[in-house]
């Protein structure tokens, strides 16, 4: 059995999200886990910053080795790397990557992807497969154009490159590894908290401040799922996913509702 390398890309060790969960998760499961941490980092940080780290780390791999990542600040490993191969093994793929409800950040994309599934739209926080093909994935990862207005999305990104390539990887629909821990954006837009101006970015974070709108979040997700013996379970397909990626501004959930999120690291 193939072993597998866990790895994230962090600028902060002493974050919260990587600290308190991402760290600790690996460590309970027996993973081989090699973050890459940037403590000095000359010039701006892009989202292509990430991708040529993770190309320089990958490259002193072997070409053949298994490798997970997952984003360095809200998720958490759930399974042990035996299991996690062998669910990656059914896929019969050479690449996989997350899934999740939205299609996001550019909802004009929608039709390039399948209806089909509980998470049907891309989501990069959370992929898998053989050094050598994410390697060459995030090579044309990094070089897909991208408008102006999403230059700061790697996943925007991603998700043109799978729309050139939608047979060379697989995205986890039925959330059998990865588990996006989002909820659906118009179900977050009947909320009385909800509000979006021109800058949508910033009016989120100003909505996820907000503690009760935080509880109606994690409300929504647990109508999805339930959690058993430090598993995610899903209630509707009944998949124990590997992985939980708390996904964009509901990531502050992890902090405000740690005795819930805390189950998974017991």
């Amino acid at each position: 059995m193939n072993e597998l390398l866990l790895t994230t890309v962090i600028t902060d060790p002493q974050s919260s999200g990587f600290r308190t969960y991402l760290e600790p998760s690996a460590r309970k499961h027996g993973h081989r886990f090699l973050p890459i941490i940037v403590l000095e980092h000359t010039g701006p940080w892009q989202h292509t910053t990430k991708i040529r780290l993770m190309i320089e780390f990958l490259k002193k791999e072997s070409p053949h080795t298994l490798v997970m990542f997952v984003d360095g600040y809200d998720s958490i490993i759930l399974a042990d790397p035996r299991e996690i191969v062998k669910k990656f093994k059914a896929f019969d793929t050479t690449l996989l990557i997350s899934g999740e409800k939205n299609c996001s950040p550019d909802e004009s994309l929608a039709g390039g992807f399948s209806s089909n599934g509980t998470a049907p739209f891309l989501n990069s926080g959370g992929y898998m497969g053989y050094a050598y093909r994410v390697i060459e994935a995030l090579c044309e990862v990094g070089q897909q154009p991208t408008p102006s207005r999403y230059a700061y999305s790697d996943q925007r990104r991603w998700m043109e490159y799978y729309l050139q390539h939608p047979r060379g990887i697989v995205i986890d629909t039925e959330s059998q590894i990865f588990y996006d821990a989002s909820t659906r954006r118009e179900d977050r837009e009947k909320s009385k908290y909800y509000f979006s101006g021109a800058n949508w970015e910033e009016d989120m974070k100003k909505v996820y401040q907000n503690r009760a709108f935080l509880d109606e979040e994690l409300g929504r997700v647990q109508g999805e799922i339930c959690i058993h013996e430090s598993r995610i379970v899903h209630k509707g397909t009944g998949a124990r996913p590997c992985v939980v990626h708390v996904s964009g501004q509901l990531c502050a959930s992890l902090e405000v509702h740690r005795p819930f999120w805390g189950q998974l690291c017991g």
